[in-house]
């Protein structure tokens, strides 16, 4: 259970940080200033799904990853 919540963890964190990058890229280069719609999701949205998944992740390795502590006599 340790092993399987780190690993979903270290997974939402990568691609928390990927999303956070790719939104930030996007606004930086803000060049589409073209006023027709487009079926492209805001880069707002990026760096909202990002910043939740790399909240998330990091909240799953703390809460179920980590191992009990072992109690010594």
């Amino acid at each position: 259970m340790h092993a399987l919540a780190r690993l979903v963890g270290a997974l939402a964190i990568t691609a928390g940080v990927t999303l956070l990058t790719y939104g930030g890229a996007k606004i930086a280069n803000a060049t589409e200033a073209s006023a027709a719609p487009s079926h492209n999701p805001e880069p707002e949205a990026f760096v909202a799904v990002g910043a939740g998944m790399l909240v998330g992740g990091l909240l799953a390795i703390v809460l179920f990853g980590a191992r009990k502590p072992t109690q010594g006599d």
